[in-house]
């Protein structure tokens, strides 16, 4: 720290101590407004701050320089009390988490009495009955000699393995890994004589793990870095809801610059987690309660991709959340697993069909085409209802960015339905029959249909219905595919073939079919007008078909191809004024 930045820190310091905190505010306030951040800013003074606007309850102005400081030192003792002492207003439990990773810390600088002081403010959590599990981190090797070591290597030097046990299931490798773990006094060696599927290997790991702890599976071709198992913690108790928090997983070529630079992504994030259905079982952590709730990995599923979606949806199912973090990178330099672990969620076969009662491929499309036309800000508490909800990917999207929302769905099918109900109340029941409108009069923000009304008898009568519930100041986002597509205009034209098929824009279950100005005269004729038309195209033509098909917009005066090119169109609309 420059001499500058020192006696900034302790003049500020000064000024706390003596309690005139309205002039430390003023003074800093000056300070950001004048000075780039790097100029004044050192992790003392970061320190000092947060615990100023700790005391004027400016929690935004808190967070920042906690933010700020974790950049400047991400295994700061000091900081990592301050994080605690943010968090003890509102979650009892992260404050602990922070307390143990503070004394991670100071045990590492030999701060004796640093970490005596934080060992003390733990045990008067603990005394007043706050506790967290331990860890049980289980990594599952097959011939994986040339990662697991360096995989075991950031284990080692990044987490406090005093409240983290390391379970390593080797599931009979047939080169010297064994030999090499072996060696390692410090992990807890599970030898398979035979090798099994993915998920009874890493059950077999499981059941090893110590009995109340949480659960980290890590892939042995993943690095962590300083604060990665920390902010997973943290993301798990979030709130009672979370069964899982995953990392995201940062794939790059230069392990030196991920060792140095991961740690500054592992920082205090404002609205760091993104929600999912399934999990990402590269590096992620489960609740062991709720893992004791609703059992281990499905080991008829034998390959990874099938396990973590099966696993994740039940999680669903017991009304539990999945969520990635974005502050908890790992490093994945490259795949060398021997051992083929599907993960193609294209790839999943009948045997998660079988299992789930439902194909649920057709029901998980993240609809990124009508969250992105949600025009509101990320805290506002806005009323959102999805029609066709399915098992509610769309609805971890929204969950993901706008954290506040309350929402509601209807979903037809109920084997679906029972999924996407962990992020809200949804219905069960066709749109067109189910009654709801009534009880939430003018009650939505937004409602969103994606791919629904060329379901539907009555697409009209479906916009009236939904009216009723949108406010006046309400948008209403509809996506419907396009039947002036080329992939349908010019089989129809040049081979007279009009075919239906289980998927794309002549569904089999489709009712009705629509132009672009087929569906505005249907929003104009039922009190809307249009705010927005987005486009979408999902396969383009030949160069021949291009040809036919610019031979076609003259012949019917287009002024070019476009709409022939457009697969599906999203309608953003509001009542008419």
């Amino acid at each position: 720290m420059s001499n500058t930045k020192q006696k900034l820190a302790e003049q500020f310091s000064l000024i706390v101590q003596k309690g005139l905190y309205d002039d430390a505010d003023q003074m800093l306030s000056q300070l950001r407004e004048e000075v780039s951040a790097d100029e004044y800013l050192s992790e003392s003074l970061c320190v000092t701050a947060a615990f100023l606007y700790n005391r004027l309850g400016k929690r935004q102005d808190e967070f920042y320089y906690l933010e700020q400081g974790f950049m400047i030192n991400p295994k700061s003792p000091s900081l990592f009390v301050s994080l605690a002492d943010y968090y003890s207003r509102i979650n009892p439990i992260q404050e602990l988490i922070c307390l143990y990773q503070a004394e991670h810390y100071a045990n590492q600088t030999g701060d004796k009495e640093q970490a005596d002081f934080i060992r003390n403010i733990i045990n008067a959590l603990k005394k007043n009955g706050v506790s967290v599990p331990a860890t049980s981190i289980v990594i599952l090797s097959y011939n994986t000699k040339k990662n697991i070591i360096g995989c075991l290597d950031t284990i080692w030097k990044t987490v406090p393995l005093d409240r983290c046990q390391v379970i390593v299931i080797d599931n009979a490798s047939t080169d010297d890994s064994v030999e090499y773990l072996r060696t390692l006094d410090w992990i807890t060696l599970v030898e398979k004589d035979k090798s099994s599927g993915f998920s009874d290997a890493y059950n077999d790991g499981i059941e090893k793990a110590e009995k109340d702890n949480d659960i980290y599976l890590l892939s042995p071709d993943m690095m962590i870095s300083e604060n990665s198992l920390f902010w997973l913690k943290m993301g798990l108790y979030e709130n009672d809801d979370i069964a899982s928090a995953g990392s995201e997983v940062v794939d790059k070529e230069d392990t030196g610059n991920f060792v140095s630079e991961a740690p500054k992504n592992n920082i205090p994030m404002e609205l760091p987690y993104s929600y999912r259905t399934d999990i990402i079982g590269s590096s992620v952590m489960l609740k062991r309660t709720v893992l004791d709730e609703v059992g281990l990995l499905d080991g008829e599923l034998d390959t990874e991709n099938r396990a973590y979606i099966e696993l994740g949806l039940r999680f669903l199912k017991a009304g539990k959340l999945n969520l990635t973090c974005k502050n908890s990178n790992v490093f994945q330099p490259e795949n060398i697993s021997d051992q083929n672990y599907d993960s193609s969620y294209d790839k999943s076969d009948e045997s998660l069909v079988t299992k789930l009662g439902v194909d649920i491929r057709k029901y998980h499309k993240y609809r990124t085409d009508l969250v992105e036309e949600i025009k509101s800000e990320r805290n506002t508490k806005l009323h959102i209802l999805e029609v066709g909800c399915g098992a509610g990917v769309t609805a971890s999207l929204i969950k993901s960015q706008y954290p506040y929302a309350e929402y509601k769905g209807i979903e037809k099918n109920d084997k679906a339905a029972m999924y996407a109900r962990a992020f809200g109340d949804v219905i069960t029941g066709d749109i067109e029959t189910v009654e709801f409108e009534k009880e939430f009069n003018e009650y939505f923000d937004y409602v969103l249909l994606g791919d629904v009304l060329q379901y539907t008898h009555d697409p009209a009568g479906v916009i009236r219905k939904l009216s009723v519930c949108l406010k006046k100041s309400g948008s209403m986002i509809i996506s419907v595919p396009n039947i002036r597509n080329w992939s349908v205009i010019i089989p129809l034209l040049n081979d007279d073939r009009f075919e239906y098929s289980d998927d794309g824009i002549i569904n089999s279950s489709c009712i009705k079919f629509f132009t672009e100005n087929e569906m505005a005269r249907l929003i104009s004729g039922n009190g809307f007008s249009i705010k927005n038309i987005k486009t979408e195209i999902s396969e383009e033509p030949s160069d021949a078909e291009r040809r036919y098909l610019e031979s076609l917009a003259e012949l019917s005066d287009q002024n070019d191809i476009n709409v022939f090119l457009v697969s599906e169109y999203v309608f953003t609309i509001e009542k008419r004024r």
